[in-house]
């Protein structure tokens, strides 16, 4: 999402949403994929890395959501629509 200093429409916003945590959600199996076989200081390191990007990612997600109202409901769709199947 490009910022044109107009407000995005909440389906824009919503859907940019989407994209980034299908992304984030590729990010977090891909840095699993990295920890095997790595050693004790590259794991955590990695682990580190991941857990920073995954906090900021969700304080992104709450200031961005509480600017446009309901936060429980677009959490709640958010985190529907990207929970993985088990």
């Amino acid at each position: 999402m490009l910022w044109t200093g107009e407000t995005p429409e909440a389906k824009a916003v919503e859907e940019n949403m989407v994209t980034y945590f299908n992304t984030l959600q590729g990010l977090l199996l891909l840095s699993h994929g990295s920890m095997v076989g790595a050693g004790p200081t590259l794991s955590s390191a990695i682990h580190a890395s991941i857990k920073q990007v995954v906090d900021c990612s969700f304080k992104l997600m709450m200031e961005t959501v509480s600017s446009y109202g309901n936060i429980s409901f677009c959490f709640t769709q958010t985190i529907a629509l990207n929970a993985p199947v088990l």
